[in-house]
């Protein structure tokens, strides 16, 4: 076996072994329920940001809380509500 044959594999090996601990890593789903939004597009839009959130066990850097009401407010600001109650 040639030298760069072997760096060749092993570079494989290791984008073999990266790809198979992405997949193993553990996330969760959130679950969520809206209620008093009176358009539809209230709320697609409010399900497409918190799709957008990705729960770890890794992402305790921020409050899990914070991130959500920050993104369900930042998805209804294109509607015009700026001080929207989240709770």
């Amino acid at each position: 076996m040639s030298v760069g044959m072997f760096f060749s594999f092993r570079r494989a090996l290791l984008a073999l072994t990266s790809l198979l601990l992405l997949t193993c890593y553990p996330a969760w789903a959130l679950d969520y329920e809206l209620k008093g939004l009176d358009r539809d597009d209230l709320e697609d839009n409010i399900e497409l940001h918190l799709a957008q959130i990705e729960l770890t066990n890794n992402t305790l850097d921020e409050p899990t809380e914070e991130r959500i009401i920050r993104s369900v407010n930042t998805a209804l600001q294109p509607f015009g509500f700026y001080n929207a109650e989240v709770t």
